[in-house]
């Protein structure tokens, strides 16, 4: 199967639209809970620090707060559900003769799908608190892009290093609980101390999230450079995560 071919494509996307449909079928509510998940922790944050945002900035503070965490969600799970798609599926790494990187691919691919019905939840609060769009909303497809880019490329890392070392999917679990404190979810990075404004600001999650906000929220051009840099970051993990993947693959089927 050639890489990137047209049947290659298709059996991720056919896998990430079954793997979809059964991910939350014994669930009451569904699909429901994998936008219950964000909006919950956006609410608590929400009545916890809104009164540290300026008059100005409260009025949009629930959406400021949805925004990041949806963001933030979205990697989280879309790089664990990665990291485990090779471990969770050791029949078929045995036994079917394929490229194994499409398992992982089709894991995020799941999430990818989730992510869209979230981000339609918020075009409607959008819509309905009054905010509105603007024409910046064209970058959207470009920072999601560069996002997936950034998720697939960890998640190839760690779905090879997990074959080899089961406890990356706990030493994961509390890097990204660390993770969602260093990411400005809740909180604006102008008021980090300048201490330690530059490892907030250095984050690539960090600069996704502010773009987010750039055009969701402010209606204004996300900062250029700054989107040239997260770009040719995530594009290098994208790279070096499916060569690292490629040259252990061989030795998969032995491990799991």
């Amino acid at each position: 199967m050639k890489p990137f071919g047209r049947r290659y494509i298709n059996l991720i996307k056919e896998l990430s639209i079954a793997w979809f449909k059964i991910k939350d079928q014994r669930s009451v509510l569904g699909f429901l809970w994998s936008f219950l998940n964000p909006l919950i922790m956006t609410t608590v944050l929400f009545f916890l620090f809104q009164s540290s945002m300026s008059a100005g900035s409260r009025s949009n503070y629930f959406l400021y707060i949805l925004i990041g965490t949806v963001a933030w969600n979205f990697f989280v799970m879309a790089t664990t559900a990665g990291l485990t798609s090779i471990i969770n599926a050791p029949d078929m790494v045995r036994n079917v003769v394929f490229p194994k990187e499409i398992l992982t691919f089709s894991a995020i691919g799941t999430f990818i799908i989730q992510h869209v019905f979230e981000l339609a939840v918020i075009f409607l609060l959008l819509a309905v608190s009054g905010t509105g769009f603007s024409i910046h909303l064209i970058l959207l497809p470009v920072i999601l892009a560069i996002q997936i880019l950034l998720i697939a490329g960890l998640s190839l890392f760690l779905a090879c290093i997990c074959v080899y070392a089961l406890d990356m999917l706990h030493i994961w679990n509390v890097l990204t609980r660390m993770g969602f404190f260093m990411v400005p979810v809740f909180y604006s990075i102008s008021n980090i101390s300048l201490k330690f404004r530059g490892v907030v600001t250095i984050n690539p999650m960090s600069q996704i999230i502010i773009f987010l906000r750039d055009i969701l929220l402010y209606h204004r051009m996300p900062s250029l450079p700054n989107m040239v840099l997260v770009f040719i970051f995530s594009l290098f993990m994208s790279i070096a995560g499916y060569k690292f993947f490629r040259h252990y693959e061989h030795k998969i089927a032995e491990k799991v």
